[in-house]
């Protein structure tokens, strides 16, 4: 971090003190903090009512390391705690969509004022751990009751010190905590389908066999019998890296494991592909498919039946056919569809994501345009719309109605799939409309039971509601199929500080 340029920051009830690195309350008391929660305040409190950009963030924080997003989020969930803010309500933090963030409450530098007392700490007792006696009676210091951050400081430590016991009780690293609590409840129809590796000698055909990964996880996520792990979870375990089948297989709580290649040479395609048991690291079974580029769809259809018929799931009719119904005739569109999909699927709250998302729209237009009956495309078509309207970055009516003339060709196309009622829910969703969304979900997921969506707009719709019990259980629901998502973990320790289950949240946050 660089020099202060103040020696003491006023903010609300809290002083921080830049040079000794100290946030404290106005009667004196100390409020613990992670040195990197120190960081990202002191630059958030120095820059106040300046827009800061994630990665600006990240990189005066973290100079030195290349680190995720996730880190900063749990930095800034870390404050929000600590200043007593609530999910609903951020009187000195604020989140800008698609930007970063602003801490928005006044600020007074005091260089000339003398440092408050700092609260005496037992030198044998951790300060981060400790349990601060009853906070003192409420005052009024700046225009602000103190009383209610005084209790959520006091409710905070008590939890801290219950994660520090929860944490030396467990002694479990949260890379290796798996879904379940105990190994045998991983069931036997269970899957994770691996990134596949490129073997074509055009790097650019990455995008393609991402592609061919995606439509055979997301065929096999249509059959009920099976739990399939999702993409963001299952996407985590590069291609190309070495694997150890028993570890990931931990991980993600399944019993199954899909590698695979791709190789793509003018009009011929090849596939390999194996099924690894992750308990006993044994091949189950191997293929190789040598097909004409056009039959890419029957192929990935069939690979996802042959593995279901190897876990021995049963599969209706009803998901046969659905299984079983191309994408699209058309390599061309599809080629454009993968690129387009993988822009708008790993965008992320940054500067670029508004002109990723307005690319990956672009592609996707140009997917439709080849095969005017592309139905995946238009789904995806009105994800991105809508994401643009609902996070502010074009809040327009045109905006809007691009969106639900991309939802309107899909339902026209495919009515009874589940992506037309995703792509339906998240259109109601994104005009506020959330009792028809809850009704889309749900038919949703009569045909994609697999699918994390299902579950994780349910719960965004609880959150905004305030049913915090609810959107814990949809998230953990979400958990068991997204397993290594942490983003998953963060939001549900917001539900649990509004339900006040400290053990839990304390839990939640070591295992993120």
């Amino acid at each position: 971090m660089p020099e202060a340029t103040a020696h003491f920051y006023e903010f609300g009830d809290f002083r921080l003190d830049a040079a000794k690195r100290l946030l404290q309350r106005h009667d004196g008391t100390t409020v613990p903090l992670p040195s990197k929660a120190i960081d990202t305040l002191h630059f958030l409190v120095e820059h106040h009512d300046v827009v800061l950009d994630k990665e600006r963030l990240m990189e005066a924080v973290w100079p030195d390391s290349i680190v995720e997003e996730n880190n900063l989020s749990q930095s800034i969930s870390t404050l929000r705690r600590a200043l007593g803010e609530t999910p609903d309500s951020h009187r000195f933090i604020v989140t800008v969509p698609g930007r970063g963030y602003r801490f928005v409450a006044e600020v007074r530098t005091a260089d000339e004022v003398e440092a408050l007392p700092t609260e005496p700490v037992h030198p044998s007792q951790p300060q981060v751990a400790r349990e601060d006696p009853a906070p003192a009676p409420p005052t009024r210091s700046g225009g602000y009751p103190i009383a209610p951050i005084a209790i959520a400081l006091a409710v905070l430590l008590l939890a801290t010190g219950g994660f520090f016991w929860w944490r030396t009780s467990t002694r479990q690293s949260a890379a290796q905590l798996p879904v379940s609590t105990a190994a045998n409840r991983v069931p036997d129809k269970s899957i994770a389908v691996l990134p596949f590796e490129n073997l074509s000698g055009d790097p650019e055909n990455a995008f393609f066999t991402a592609g061919v990964q995606d439509e055979i996880l997301s065929d096999l996520a249509k059959i009920a019998a099976l739990k399939v792990i999702s993409r963001t979870s299952a996407n985590l375990y590069k291609s190309g890296s070495p694997r150890n089948a028993r570890e990931i297989g931990q991980q993600l709580g399944v019993a199954h494991l899909l590698e695979g290649s791709v190789q793509r040479s003018g009009n011929r395609i090849r596939i390999n592909a194996q099924l690894v048991d992750a308990r006993t690291d044994a091949h189950v079974w191997a293929h190789s498919y040598d097909r004409d580029l056009a039959d890419i769809f029957a192929t990935q259809s069939e690979i996802a039946q042959t593995i279901a018929d190897q876990l021995q799931a049963r599969i209706s009719p009803a998901e046969k056919a659905f299984i079983e119904e191309s994408p699209t005739a058309n390599v061309a569109a599809f080629d454009s569809y993968t690129r387009g999909a993988a822009l708008i699927n790993n965008a992320r709250m940054n500067r670029t994501e508004k002109e990723d998302l307005l690319q990956g729209i672009v592609l996707l237009e140009n997917a439709t345009s080849n095969d005017p009956k592309f139905f995946l495309a238009y789904c995806k078509l009105a994800e991105a719309h809508d994401r643009l309207y609902r996070a502010g970055l074009d809040h327009t009516p045109e905006r809007l109605a691009a969106a639900d003339s991309a939802v309107r060709s899909a339902v026209r196309l495919r009515p009874d799939s589940g992506e037309s009622h995703f792509a339906r829910a998240l259109h109601l969703y994104s005009q506020g409309l959330h009792d028809a969304a809850r009704e889309e979900v749900a038919l949703m997921r009569r045909t994609l039971p697999n699918d994390v969506r299902c579950f994780a707009l349910v719960a965004n719709i609880d959150k905004e509601e305030g049913h915090w019990t609810d959107f814990v259980e949809n998230l953990r629901r979400s958990l068991e199929v997204d397993p290594r998502n942490t983003e998953l973990l963060y939001q549900i320790t917001w539900g649990y500080e509004s339900l006040r289950d400290y053990q839990q949240e304390a839990a939640t946050l070591e295992r993120s």
